[in-house]
């Protein structure tokens, strides 16, 4: 029955990752990682759109996403990358390899979680996840990388303790 299937996608795919992010704040220095792993995936969000704008050629993924690029892509793992590495600057408890290596995993993850929520908007015909933000859609349009991201960042983090 598709309720049942949109409920058990629903708890997965917003379940899953909150579920992750209580997880992390459990963790030695959790609060301020999970700080640092969404700074990381809006920064790499917002990189991948200008980088993509500025520089982009070539599709990263026509069938699901044709204004996406790779320029932007790369773009985004960069700026997500510095943004972590920034970060860590201010926080004794983060060094600078731990917080690249944060940054750097993040800002590869994170376009997956938008890559995802634009294939399942484009196989049920949908253009925007809502209205909430106006132009920009809903908040799964906002929040889409950050949510693959958390669960990345989780297990970074634990790798790293």
């Amino acid at each position: 029955a598709p309720g049942i299937t949109v409920a058990l996608l629903a708890l997965v795919w917003i379940g899953l990752p909150l579920a992750h992010a209580v997880l992390l704040r459990g963790l030695d220095h959790g609060g301020g990682v999970l700080v640092v792993v969404l700074l990381a995936a809006f920064a790499g969000d917002t990189g991948a759109y200008l980088g993509g704008r500025a520089f982009g050629r070539r599709a990263l993924a026509p069938a699901i996403s044709p204004n996406k690029t790779v320029e932007g892509f790369l773009c985004g793992v960069l700026a997500g990358t510095l943004a972590a590495w920034f970060a860590g600057l201010y926080d004794d408890w983060l060094s600078g390899p731990q917080a690249i290596v944060l940054g750097l995993v993040v800002a590869l993850v994170a376009p997956l979680g938008d890559l995802f929520e634009s294939f399942m908007k484009r196989q049920s015909g949908v253009k925007d996840s809502g209205t909430v933000f106006g132009a920009h859609g809903g908040a799964l349009d906002r929040l889409d990388a950050a949510l693959f991201a958390v669960v990345a960042g989780y297990y970074v983090w634990q790798a790293m303790l």
